[in-house]
């Protein structure tokens, strides 16, 4: 009997009104309950069909599969594996070396100080721009101001020597004309002298005959002799004069001499006098710092500013007052490994990029190579100029740089896909195919540019590369080639 039945068929009772709601709640409740109830039975016997069916579908299906699978096994059994295949091909990549560049000013100059002294005046500072021969700072040294006075000083003093021996020479001048001047008078002198002897000789030897012949006195003839030695003692004083006057002559060509000898050593002081002036000059020179080109300061000391005091770098100071960089065109260094060494020259088209300027690619050559290695990590240094009018560039930037070595490489080449193995000291290995069968044949490698890669030897260009080999094939399996061309 149906519940609901069972429940109309029992007799009523009387109840109250508070009852009669309690009876209202407890029937609903209980329908409620009932309805659940038949809900859950009929769900599960539902699901224990679909179950069922489900079950008896897939061990269907799997038998079916099994059956198509061992039908393909039986069918496959007696037929050989086919695997692509390419030949090697002379060429077909360039040659390119990829590395890190530092950019550097072409030029830099670390500027110190020549002399000590006070920082008088600093009329730069790190990122100012600056022309050729620019004030950067001026040293204030009171000590090279004095010098540069005193060598003045000095340089009058030995002008006036020279005036002092200009003159000098002129004064011995004219005395080696008095003294030519006396030497030709003591010559007439002793002319004068020499006839007036002739005549009182002719005198005393003509008295001297009439005393023979009686006609004159013997006190004549005396007194003619006297006089005729008188003249004698004259034209011998006249000689001696013309001696003197010759002594005085050569007396005065010497000092004329030793006038001129002085001259030329004051004319020595002079210049001495003025190489001291120049070089008093030239340290107050060193006073003021001057940009040596056109540029950029890059530098400044932490200790330069106005005021302070700043010994010279020949006082073994290290650090520079400032730094001046000609960055209208920058160098890239590059360091070249050994193995792109043989083929990396002068010209060799370059490209430069930078990440932090958001990828901007410079176009340039190679401008210089170092033509030797550093024993130390074997590379080359190779240096990239770059214009940089923009001076977007800065100095120490780091970058990539790709340098064409080769247009197009001489050795074979494969797709890099070929590998089947390969380590870093260009050792590797390929799977060919010779009569029909894999063999694996070990290689030597070069350049990969992630599509083709360099073969330097172990393949001939007859010879069959297995394209994408698979690691689980064994040596020696028999296969078919299908040939394939990769681009």
């Amino acid at each position: 009997m149906h519940p609901e039945q069972m429940t109309a068929a029992q007799p009523a009772k009387p109840t109250y009104r508070g009852e009669t709601a309690r009876g209202e709640a407890s029937a609903h409740k209980g329908s409620s309950w009932l309805r659940i109830f038949l809900i859950v039975l009929v769900l599960a016997a539902a699901g224990s069909g679909g179950a069922y069916l489900l079950a008896s579908g897939r061990a269907q299906d799997g038998k079916h599969a099994a059956a198509q699978h061992d039908g393909e096994g039986s069918a496959a059994a007696g037929a050989e594996p086919t695997v692509q295949v390419v030949q090697p091909v002379r060429g077909g990549m360039e040659r390119t070396t990829i590395q890190p560049g530092t950019v550097r000013a072409f030029e830099y100059a670390e500027l110190f100080a020549k002399v000590s002294g006070f920082v008088k005046t600093l009329n730069v500072d790190r990122g100012t721009r600056v022309k050729k021969d620019q004030l950067l700072a001026e040293i204030y040294d009171p000590e090279r101001d004095v010098a540069v006075e005193q060598a003045e000083a000095a340089l009058d003093h030995a002008k006036a020597v020279v005036a002092q021996a200009e003159s000098s020479i002129l004064t011995a001048n004219a005395a080696v004309l008095a003294a030519k001047a006396k030497q030709k008078e003591a010559r007439a002198v002793r002319d004068q002298k020499m006839a007036e002897r002739d005549y009182r000789r002719k005198q005393y030897i003509r008295i001297a005959d009439l005393v023979k012949k009686g006609d004159v006195e013997e006190r004549l003839a005396d007194e003619e002799h006297d006089n005729y030695l008188s003249a004698e003692g004259s034209v011998l004083s006249a000689e001696a004069g013309i001696e003197t006057a010759a002594a005085e002559l050569a007396e005065a060509t010497a000092a004329v001499e030793k006038a001129k000898a002085d001259l030329k050593a004051a004319q020595a002081g002079v210049r001495v006098a003025e190489a001291n002036l120049d070089m008093a000059k030239v340290f107050v020179q060193y006073t003021k710092i001057l940009s040596p080109y056109d540029g950029v300061v890059i530098f400044r000391g932490e200790s330069v500013h106005p005021g302070t005091f700043i010994r010279s770098a020949a006082d073994g100071t290290g650090v520079p007052l400032l730094t001046v960089a000609s960055d209208d065109k920058m160098r890239t260094i590059v360091l070249v490994p050994d193995r792109d060494v043989p083929y990396c020259k002068v010209g060799d088209p370059a490209t430069v990029q930078f990440e932090p300027l958001a990828g901007r690619v410079f176009k340039a050559k190679v401008s210089r190579i170092a033509e030797s290695e550093d024993l130390k990590d074997r590379t080359m240094r190779v240096e990239i100029d770059i214009d940089n009018s923009d001076h977007a560039l800065r100095d120490g930037m780091f970058g990539r740089a790709e340098i064409l070595l080769e247009k197009l490489i001489k050795n074979l080449t494969i797709p890099s896909s070929c590998l089947a193995q390969r380590n870093g000291k260009g050792e590797g290995a390929v799977f060919v195919v010779r009569d029909g069968e894999l063999h694996r044949v070990p290689v030597r490698v070069g350049l990969d540019n992630g599509l083709r890669v360099e073969v330097t030897s172990g393949l001939s260009e007859q010879d069959q590369v297995v394209l994408r080999p698979d690691a689980s094939v064994a040596e020696g399996t028999k296969v078919q080639t299908e040939a394939v061309k990769v681009e």
